[in-house]
């Protein structure tokens, strides 16, 4: 049997489960473990989710994961290191794979495109492309195979759809709708210009770099700045997200 929500999350990002397997809530904890919103207000309402936002998964949850499906522990943990390692991006529930985007535009808009281009598997839907390669790839109990269709979708699949995202959020609303004033928008876009990504395997070592797209475009908060803001504890909320990831 496929396994659930919660299955899904834990083998792609151990460690990211708390009171929900949910990604609002899940990208909320991190947001505030990292980013310290009495000193810093603009910059966490710039990354905060807004009222209707959904959290998408930029790697989709359950698709990906079909590629976990029927292995055993050590097999599910060299693919997951694999996918992280090699192509030094975030999946499942970490908050570099979660990107806020409106409702309106999240199932009916990245989701529905990512069906039609075979980059999304959905029961209602006949796959096809890379979904499809996905499907079989889980009938075979290599993980080297899976290894290796992991790498088509990670290098074509991904980064088309993020691109489509970016899309989407610059027809929605321009960069200065989450932004009080030029001084916040301004130290976004050096946040943004001047950090790198770490590629550790989520659940492995504590995240030093966020990076997100909260509706302009990629933002990649380095390890000085998260480490100034001064909170390393676990923050708590609510966090919004609901349907498809």
């Amino acid at each position: 049997m496929y396994a659930n929500r919660k299955s899904q999350v834990l083998r792609q990002s151990p460690g990211l489960i708390s009171k929900t397997d949910r990604p609002g809530p899940s990208y909320l904890t991190q947001l505030n473990a990292i980013v310290n919103q009495k000193e810093e207000p603009e910059l966490y309402r710039a990354l905060a989710a807004e009222p209707g936002d959904h959290a998408h998964h930029k790697v989709i949850l359950e698709t990906l994961d079909r590629l976990f499906d029927g292995l055993d522990q050590p097999s599910q943990e060299k693919l997951r290191d694999y996918i992280v390692n090699s192509h030094g991006m975030a999946i499942g529930n970490n908050i570099r794979n979660l990107v806020n985007m409106p409702g309106e535009i999240h199932q009916g808009g990245i989701h529905s495109w990512a069906r039609d281009q075979g980059y999304e598997i959905d029961a209602k839907h006949n796959p096809k492309g890379l979904a499809l390669d996905i499907l079989e790839a889980a009938t075979v109990p290599d993980v080297n195979y899976r290894m290796h269709v992991a790498d088509k979708y990670m290098t074509e699949a991904v980064p088309a759809m993020n691109h489509k995202i970016n899309q989407l959020l610059t027809d929605h609303y321009s960069n200065q709708k989450r932004f009080a004033d030029a001084n916040v928008l301004d130290k976004y876009n050096k946040l943004k210009a001047g950090a790198g990504v770490r590629s550790d395997s989520p659940g492995t070592s504590r995240e030093r770099v966020l990076h997100i797209d909260s509706g302009g475009g990629d933002v990649s908060i380095g390890e000085d700045v998260l480490r100034s803001n001064g909170k390393n504890g676990n923050g708590n909320g609510k966090g919004k997200g609901n349907g498809k990831h």
